[in-house]
């Protein structure tokens, strides 16, 4: 699996995808599979995406109740903001650490090929880091807030090797494979130097692409990005903005949007409630009657 996430974060994606297949059979997530809203919201004729968590492909319970972003779902409701001649602005609410590297180099060229047709701005409210930089570098302006992380430009993928953890508890692993290179990356033995060479391959090319658009998109030399936009690392806001990863420091995510800010989401508990029509505390139903109001 191909990622595009800070190192801390890099096992989580698989943590994910084990719980989504546990979640989306409970009969909670079937109720709030499909039904519930994107989570873009309009604040007067801007459009406000959140991009919240890890960067998942498909759409789940999770990216429904705002928990993990989709690129697929994001994208989707790109092109049809981008249509809408009721929306003057697009923007991106962003706060993640990155995730899959499917995705996002379609989501990144379509906000990318819209700049002059709709103005497109991307927020790192507080994070953008990895595939999260990727999306916001592609919008016409990106900006942090002073306190905020922005890079990670990369790409990587992890290999545990488990066996010496299999054979110390008395199992053994039989591996059969044809061809030479299926499944050989397998947690379940060492890679070979074979393997090794090519997912570092894979990880380079995949790096050298996002270096490639972050230039691109940020109208400078693949040699002043490689050099100057933290070589892999995070940045804090001040240091984006100097190194020209960003256009700036803002002071709120309020300051690109205007006056009026966008509705809170409701909390998954009371999405799942409303969606059921079930009988809410005194306290909830006020929260509701405040969301909907």
């Amino acid at each position: 699996m191909l990622l595009l996430l800070q190192p801390e974060r890099a096992n989580t994606p698989l943590i994910l995808e084990r719980d989504k297949l546990i979640l989306e059979q409970s009969p909670k997530a079937q109720i709030a599979l499909g039904r519930m809203p994107s989570g873009a919201g309009m604040v007067g004729s801007t459009a406000v995406i959140p991009v919240n968590g890890i960067i998942d492909y498909r759409r789940s319970i999770l990216s429904d109740v705002g928990m993990v972003a989709s690129s697929e779902v994001i994208r989707q409701d790109f092109q049809q903001l981008l249509a809408d001649d009721s929306v003057s602005q697009i923007v991106f609410d962003i706060d993640s650490p990155g995730g899959l590297y499917s995705g996002l180099p379609e989501l990144a060229r379509d906000v990318f090929d819209a700049r002059g047709t709709k103005s497109t701005i991307a927020v790192a409210n507080p994070m953008a880091a990895s595939g999260a930089l990727w999306l916001g570098a592609a919008a016409d302006k990106f900006y942090t807030l002073q306190s905020g992380l922005v890079g990670s430009l990369g790409a990587l993928m992890l290999h545990q090797d488990a066996s010496e953890m299999f054979a110390a508890n008395g199992i053994t692993n039989t591996i059969l494979r044809s061809p030479e290179g299926k499944a050989d990356f397998t947690s379940m033995e060492p890679l070979t130097d074979e393997s090794r060479e090519h997912h570092q391959q894979q990880v380079e090319a995949i790096a050298e692409e996002f270096l490639a658009f972050m230039a691109k998109a940020r109208g400078v030399s693949k040699g002043d990005a490689r050099q100057n936009f933290g070589q892999g690392r995070m940045l804090d806001g001040r240091a984006a903005a100097r190194a020209g990863l960003v256009d700036g420091i803002v002071p709120s995510l309020g300051s690109v949007l205007g006056p009026k800010r966008p509705k809170r989401r409701l909390s998954p508990r009371l999405q799942i409630a409303k969606l059921k029509g079930e009988r809410l505390r005194a306290e909830d139903a006020q929260r509701l009657e405040m969301w909907e109001s």
